[in-house]
């Protein structure tokens, strides 16, 4: 899905990729709307859509379009989507984030 769709989008492309039996879900984060400031959206975009994949037992992986960005906001949206996903209270199943960048390659 394109980063910019709006959460109804997201989730409805996610429903008919688990319809269709994929085995994972890629979400690419909204880059756009992080850029300014649009926080919250985000959060609700990582929680809403691991909670559609994690319900259907499914991968879930979220794409961040690191050339868009600088290496600041990259940081800022993997400490995010760390905070979020491992929060017990919102997740049963402990979750592992594999970086496609490692973080210490972007504080150096």
């Amino acid at each position: 899905p394109d980063g910019n769709s709006d959460l109804e989008s997201k989730l409805e492309q996610a429903q008919n990729a688990i319809d269709n039996h994929a085995d994972e879900l890629d979400f690419v984060i909204n880059y756009e709307a992080f850029k300014k400031g649009e926080v919250s959206l985000i959060k609700n975009e990582i929680i809403a859509c691991t909670k559609l994949g994690l319900s259907n037992k499914k991968t879930i992986k979220f794409i961040i379009e690191v050339a868009a960005l600088s290496n600041h906001q990259i940081i800022q949206i993997c400490a995010l989507l760390m905070y979020l996903l491992n929060r017990p209270q919102d997740f049963i199943k402990q979750l592992i984030i594999y970086p496609m960048v490692p973080l210490w390659k972007l504080l150096f």
